[in-house]
């Protein structure tokens, strides 16, 4: 599956990758609110990503700059974990 970015970012060169966690506080309806009202992403398109969080407790569901990686993870309200792929560096955060 390929991940997921923002048209408005596609410019940004790719390194971090942005994972979130599945969390039973967050209901389903919200987390593809967030893709559709705030990324743009539609449900059919963010159904799939939403499956494998729920399914696999966590994915990956973007890559890009360490910046735009967290504008994105402050729009969720889920536990994210943001790494760079080279480093293994990471950083652990909870949205909004």
């Amino acid at each position: 599956m390929a991940l997921l970015a923002p048209a408005a970012f596609a410019a940004d060169a790719p390194e971090y990758v942005l994972e979130l966690h599945d969390s039973p506080d967050v209901a389903l309806k919200d987390v593809i609110g967030v893709f559709k009202e705030k990324l743009g992403v539609s449900e059919a398109q963010s159904m799939p990503l939403v499956q494998r969080i729920s399914e696999s407790g966590s994915s990956v569901v973007l890559m890009g700059p360490e910046v735009t990686c967290q504008k994105i993870a402050a729009f969720f309200e889920v536990h994210t974990a943001l790494r760079h792929p080279h480093t293994r560096m990471c950083t652990r955060g909870t949205g909004a």
